[in-house]
């Protein structure tokens, strides 16, 4: 005896010499029966074998369908809990992520789409800057990876009132791969890797570069990086600590991976939101240096916005008075009226960068401290 409870036979003219039917093994053998032809039947491990004659056990396959009681999608009322709103730029859409999933809703009607459905979780979406596509990051299989959900039909121009969307992946990799962001001429994709560093994706090569890595940037958790490209596709504005502290910086670096981070503050107190202002001639970002200040990063703070003019020119129309701004502003329209390229033109125009004297070309624009939340420049 092996010590399984399996099926055996035997002669009834001979019961002492039986020999196994089954050599199962960990489990009993249960529910034997057997039919007319000799064909045996019976449970092992929670599945239905039958045997025919000296051939091997099969399992049987069975598939149960049933039909529920109910509607297994409910609509829920959400009260909170969004994360990552993105306004699409023709402005009528919103993308947000809710419960680890991601939405569209109509900025007039209210109607709203589910546009993941996964057991991961979805976070950081984004709308591309066609706006035909969004942009996010899914844990899938371990890993955080980045998706694109894409609009097939040109019929359907909003996402919330669209029938047929495509998933495509854009980044698959064994490390963790997250905070995707298009650029602004929709041509790469900066994103963070391993939390620790910021890289570029170019959709057209497929090649990857590296702009930043742990020796600039730290974090202690995913999500914990801010950057923002320049209007003009060509710079990466970012959020830091420099090594050894924990002041916040605001950093600037070029998108093409050559150069090396330019720290834009060097306040030694928390610098942080850093935004790009007036096509790119100007930054703005949130400071506590001024106010109710966390010495030793210790203690409630206050914030101020603070600009920085990247050029000489945008800086002298800042200082300008109201009526001085209105008697410019008048001119500049004429002449633009007058100036056929630049009437038709779009194009952005790369951003150059006054660095002489960039240092002093910085204004406080909130009048007093406050717990600022964010702040932007019309």
């Amino acid at each position: 005896a092996t010590g399984s409870f399996n099926v055996h036979r035997f002669s009834l003219d001979n019961p002492t010499a039986a020999t196994p039917v089954t050599t199962f093994k960990n489990h009993p053998v249960r529910f034997l029966s057997a039919a007319s032809d000799g064909t045996l039947c019976f449970g092992y491990d929670g599945s239905i074998y039958t045997k025919v004659g000296s051939a091997e056990p099969r399992k049987v396959p069975i598939t149960i369908q049933s039909e529920g009681k109910a509607n297994n999608e409910r609509i829920v009322n959400v009260t909170g809990g969004v994360r990552d709103l993105d306004v699409s730029p023709n402005g009528k859409e919103v993308a947000f992520v809710y419960r680890g999933e991601v939405f569209v809703t109509s900025v007039e009607g209210g109607s709203t789409k589910r546009i993941t459905n996964t057991p991961g979780q979805e976070i950081n979406v984004s709308f591309s800057p066609d706006g035909k596509s969004l942009l996010y990051a899914s844990e899938r299989n371990g890993t955080w990876k980045i998706y694109q959900t894409t609009r097939t039909r040109n019929e359907e121009p909003y996402f919330f009132a669209s029938t047929v969307l495509r998933e495509t992946p854009v980044i698959e990799t064994a490390r963790d791969n997250y905070t995707p962001t298009y650029s602004p001429d929709g041509k790469e994709i900066a994103f963070i890797e391993d939390r620790q560093t910021l890289k570029v994706f170019n959709i057209a090569t497929k090649s990857v570069r590296t702009i930043l890595t742990n020796n600039d940037l730290f974090a202690m958790t995913e999500n914990d990086q801010y950057f923002t490209w320049s209007p003009d596709s060509k710079w990466l504005l970012f959020q830091y600590s420099e090594p050894g502290y924990w002041n916040g910086e605001i950093g600037l670096v070029s998108a093409d991976g050559k150069g090396k981070k330019i720290n834009l503050t060097e306040s030694g107190y928390q610098d942080f939101a850093p935004k790009w202002m007036m096509g790119g001639k100007m930054l703005i970002w949130n400071s506590n240096r001024e106010g109710l200040r966390a010495q030793a990063n210790s203690g409630s703070t206050q914030s101020d916005v603070f600009a920085l003019f990247l050029t000489q020119d945008a800086y002298d129309k800042f200082r300008l008075s109201k009526e001085d701004y209105a008697l410019w502003k008048e001119a500049d329209e004429k002449a633009a009226k007058a100036d056929s390229a630049k009437k038709k033109g779009n194009k952005m125009e790369p951003i150059a960068i006054d660095w002489d004297g960039l240092n002093y070309r910085k204004a406080r624009l909130t009048l007093h401290s406050s717990n600022l939340a964010d702040a932007l420049v019309s």
